[in-house]
């Protein structure tokens, strides 16, 4: 059990530490670090399995709270209090593109999350990357903070480009860079 009855939520939070681990073959459960890869339970990596983490909230935490999980490039479905709230659309498909998620849940005084993991292509099987709780605001905030980052770096590096392009056409104005 992960206590954060004493967290005030005014920054997201990453879900480091010990969460429940059952491989899908058999039905012992143990425990294992997150972040981390199930390599130490598993022969491959290959395989798949439920990670679970019970979170005891604070008492004021009854507003609307977010998880947002991280790329991790593998098949995942995310119960919270034993509601599905995030499937592929595509089941059947064996290799997953996954994006940052943000999944809005209202929080209780205690909350169970569960996470299924299928890894079938990666030399890296499990929660590399934990994922991360706080409000749905400040998650939303730092998500788009992030994307804004991303793409102003894009735009620096196409204007750098840009004007590499150009001094290279005006410094050989002749065609007498290309002999």
């Amino acid at each position: 059990m992960l206590d954060l009855s004493n967290y005030s939520f005014t920054t997201p939070l990453l879900l480091r530490g010990k969460w429940l681990f059952t491989p899908d073959d058999t039905l012992s459960t143990t425990t294992l670090e997150v972040p981390g890869s199930w390599k130490c339970i598993t022969e491959t990596p290959y395989s798949s399995g439920t990670y679970t983490v019970t979170i005891k909230m604070p008492d004021t935490a009854s507003e609307m709270l977010a998880l947002q999980l991280p790329e991790l490039d593998q098949f995942i479905s995310v119960t919270i209090n034993n509601k599905l709230v995030f499937r592929p659309r595509n089941q059947n498909k064996n290799i997953q593109k996954s994006t940052i998620k943000i999944i809005p849940f209202k929080a209780l005084k205690t909350n169970t999350i569960t996470i299924h993991l299928r890894n079938e292509y990666f030399r890296q099987g499990g929660l590399i990357y934990p994922p991360q709780i706080g409000t749905y605001d400040t998650i939303l905030q730092e998500h788009y903070a992030l994307v804004l980052f991303k793409s102003t770096m894009i735009g620096f590096l196409f204007f750098i480009l840009l004007f590499f392009i150009f001094l290279f056409l005006t410094k050989y104005p002749d065609d007498k860079a290309f002999f």
